[in-house]
């Protein structure tokens, strides 16, 4: 369904274009639906038509799925990384129409490999240079480097040079110049090396890493790349002891490891749960960064986002809607009984319970948040055998694959869980005994980087009230407790996983999530008193207080010096002129959200603090970040 318009530069959509294409994706019968759009920090509420028109289309059988966001978190100094700079509780960005609660919402996680440029280095030999990721100048020059000879460009104290004219000689005409960066600009050193009548130039990074040199600013009219340190420096030594000899260089698209995935498994960029009101999102995650997809005019390219990460759970529910109508399979006459939300669900319901847990390899290994992950990485093919062989499932108390535990203030928490045996024989499950899978977390960042992570909660255990035993085609409803140590403090996550192993060797995962204390007590707006800016005359900051309405001009209103010089704001200093003979003798206000707000009234008051009048009423009101 087309839902965009056709703009090369601007393409737009709308609420209205969304809400009939959900609809009639789900009229003429659909069996999924994938939706790579939405607006960032959304609620979860009918009265939003993308929302309504999502719950219908999962009524009528139709399976949405919609991508999380791109955004990271709203703690974040800028957008689409996963770091809290400013001590908010509520970080979430989870877009809307993708906070529906019947959607599929997807997460993103980095490809293990990357399709990139490379190039090769060899002498037929024994030199073997690459492949590594390299930025070239222009597609037209893969060929322009092959079977060159080489010139290393010194500088006078007989080091690599950076590239600056005077340390070209005439041996550079007709042969790949390799210079290294600093100092000049990459067009500069393109400038000399062609001056000085070189084929081409290798620019050498400086940074003593093996980590490719791109995104560079380079001419696209000579051919250039540049290398890693370590890459260049082997050229370098090589073309000192065979200075008359050529190379063969290719250039090509070359399936390599993604560096961003030793980094981080999960995609920097993806939108942080829950949704506003502690309902569980995103739901799962799929590969979404770093992936090989079509762009216009017939190409290819590499590709990341939610929107990379939601095509791929939309494809893994059309094969699971596929096995469910294999007549071959001995849970086809069960099957053909789902219908509308009974079948939706449970497509969702199969995948979360298979997908496999991401650990954060950077902080002992231990697991990335549910709020981050969802239930974690999708098993398409778990998930296709467990339709095959044993489609049981495990279900919070109210029917969601993932527990809801919302804010709580008891040290002990109880929550029941519905287990449904779809098979012929007795299940008995057991939890997880890896301690690291099974442990209770929180979250905590990184006081250097800033960085989100989950860390264990000391002394905390789930427990199950009684064994897991679940007769043949039966359901049964188990009572679990959540136990925090007396000195956990509140106002904080307390999240993971459950993992059960069934007796047949079946294995079923489960995330929960809450929030323990007073989820409402967060901060809804800064105050303004005791904000303290650089001194007086330097910069005062980036938001101001007043705005002319005739001129624009925007003014840091309230500002008072205090006895050290310092730029700081009072409330009680804010003023403007109610003369009826002013120009404007009006007043209207923009706030700046630091949670999504069900409803806000903006009144003025006089100096009793009575109310003189109602400047703005609204509802639904989302976070600014």
């Amino acid at each position: 369904m087309k839902v965009f318009t056709n703009s090369d530069t601007s393409a737009t959509t709308g609420s209205a274009t969304l809400v009939s294409a959900i609809e009639d994706s789900a009229k003429i019968g659909a069996d999924v639906l994938n939706m790579s759009l939405g607006s960032d920090s959304g609620n979860q509420t009918l009265e939003d038509p993308e929302i309504a028109a999502v719950q219908n289309a999962n009524e009528s059988g139709t399976a949405a799925v919609i991508s999380a966001g791109n955004s990271g978190t709203s703690g974040s100094a800028t957008q689409g990384v996963n770091k809290d700079y400013y001590g908010l509780q509520d970080n979430e960005m989870v877009g809307t129409p993708g906070t529906s609660r019947g959607a599929t919402t997807v997460a993103s996680a980095e490809n293990t490999d990357v399709i990139s440029q490379a190039v090769t280095i060899t002498d037929g030999t024994g030199l073997q240079l690459g492949p590594e990721t390299i930025q070239l100048s222009s597609n037209d020059f893969t060929g322009s480097f092959d079977q060159k000879k080489f010139y290393v460009v010194k500088d006078a104290s007989g080091n690599l040079s950076k590239g600056a004219a005077t340390d070209y000689t005439a041996d550079a005409k007709g042969k790949i110049a390799i210079v290294k960066r600093g100092e000049l600009t990459f067009a500069d050193k393109q400038k000399y090396a062609q001056a000085a009548g070189a084929a081409g130039l290798i620019i050498v990074n400086n940074d003593g890493t093996a980590t490719p040199l791109t995104s560079i600013a380079l001419t696209t009219t000579f051919p250039t790349f540049g290398l890693s340190s370590v890459t260049g420096q082997k050229l370098v030594d090589w073309v000192t002891t065979h200075p008359d000899d050529s190379l063969g260089v290719k250039i090509a698209l070359t399936l390599l490891p993604n560096q961003k995935y030793t980094e981080d498994k999960m995609s920097d960029f993806t939108s942080y749960g829950p949704v506003s009101n502690l309902s569980f999102k995103p739901d799962i995650t799929a590969p979404g960064g770093n992936i090989w997809s079509t762009q216009n005019n017939n190409g290819y390219t590499n590709m990341s986002g939610t929107s990379m990460a939601s095509p791929f759970i939309a494809g893994s529910q059309a094969l699971l809607k596929q096995a469910l109508n294999n007549k071959n399979n001995p849970f086809y006459a069960d099957y053909k009984q789902l219908k509308g939300t009974a079948l939706t669900d449970f497509l969702k319901t199969v995948e979360m319970n298979t997908a496999q847990p991401i650990n954060d390899i950077n902080y002992n290994n231990v697991i990335v948040s549910p709020r981050r992950q969802g239930a974690g990485l999708v098993d398409v093919k778990a998930a296709i055998d467990a339709l095959e062989k044993n489609p049981s499932t495990v279900v919070a108390e109210n029917g969601y694959p993932a527990v809801e535990l919302k804010d709580f203030t008891s040290t002990d928490k109880t929550f029941k869980l519905t287990f449904t045996n779809r098979t012929t024989h007795e299940l008995t499950y057991q939890m997880d005994s890896n301690t690291d899978t099974n442990a209770v977390y929180t979250s905590a960042t990184d006081p250097n980087s800033g960085v989100l992570y989950d860390k264990k909660i000391d002394g905390a255990a789930i427990k199950a009230g009684s064994d897991i035993t679940v007769p043949a085609g039966k359901t049964a409803q188990i009572e679990f407790t959540l136990s925090l140590p007396k000195s956990f403090d509140q106002q904080q996550f307390v999240e993971g996983f459950l993992n059960f192993k069934g007796s047949d060797g079946s294995r079923l995962n489960l995330p929960y999530m809450g929030f323990f204390g007073d989820w409402n007590d967060g901060k809804i707006v800064d105050s303004l008193n005791g904000i303290t800016y650089s001194p007086a005359g330097g910069n005062y900051g980036t938001v101001p207080l007043l705005t002319n309405k005739n001129t624009g001009n925007q003014y840091y209103g309230g500002m008072v010096t205090d006895a050290d010089g310092n730029q700081t704001v009072d409330d009680q200093a804010i003023a403007f002129s109610s003369d009826k003979n002013a120009l404007y003798n009006d007043i209207s206000m923009q706030y700046y959200l630091l949670r999504n707000i069900s409803n806000v009234q903006v009144d003025i008051l006089d100096g009793q603090g009575n109310k003189v009048t109602t400047l703005s009423s609204s509802t639904n009101q989302t976070k600014t970040y």
